[in-house]
């Protein structure tokens, strides 16, 4: 991102996230200091979007690093704050806490649909919170290319991706369950002249929370 921004006269907006060790640190010092290392790798003077990421909800470190990030952010150093993988409890707490939240990152697809079965879905759309949905085609798993095909079984074949989202497949009811998944996607992307990816994708953007009365708003 720094270098295009040094040879590049387009404009190009870029979000990046804090993924701190959980090793004790709470102070200021420690938020400022990555903060201002990702303003200078990116060559920019406010990051449009940061996402925190927790580890443990048990350990307080991502409270005092929040009111960090919100202290920066009262600064100009930051435009929005975005969280990544934070369930509904935690979500509402840092919002009733004062804390302004954009964007919560999240697994969803055709079979992961806990954001839009659970109660965060209906946190987010009734505190505005964009949903930043990743794993929707499952690193390529989504797609006519595993349509009939046998489960794979050498892991070493598999980049990281794929070998993530093959436990998804297992946990969501294993390969011949996720095989019909396929099939009935297949049969609306062939109706609809478009693929597999596409309809997923649909499937996605179009989310209707139960008791919500509206769609949460998706962003990419």
């Amino acid at each position: 991102m720094g270098n295009f921004r040094a040879t590049s006269d387009r404009k190009m907006t870029a979000f990046t996230k804090w993924c701190p060790p959980e090793n004790g640190d709470k102070s200021f010092e420690q938020a400022e200091k990555a903060v201002d290392r990702a303003l200078e790798r990116m060559g920019q003077d406010q990051i449009t979007l940061l996402q925190y990421h927790i580890w443990d909800y048990s350990d307080d470190t991502y409270w005092h690093n929040m009111a960090h990030l919100q202290k920066l952010q009262s600064q100009g150093k930051i435009k929005h704050l975005g969280l990544t993988n934070t369930d509904a409890a935690r979500l509402e707490l840092l919002i009733k806490s004062g804390i302004r939240i954009a964007t919560n990152q999240v697994s969803c697809s055709v079979i992961d649909r806990r954001v839009m079965r659970g109660r965060l879905g209906n946190v987010c759309l009734e505190n505005g919170v964009g949903v930043l949905a990743y794993g929707t085609l499952l690193g390529g798993y989504l797609t006519e290319r595993w349509l009939d095909q046998p489960e794979p079984q050498d892991m070493s074949a598999l980049n990281w991706s794929l070998r993530k989202y093959l436990r998804f497949i297992r946990a969501a009811g294993g390969w011949q369950a996720f095989q019909g998944v396929l099939k009935a996607l297949s049969e609306v992307a062939q109706r609809h002249a478009v693929s597999i990816a596409a309809v997923a994708t649909r499937y996605v953007l179009d989310p209707d929370f139960q008791g919500a009365g509206s769609t949460c708003r998706y962003c990419w």
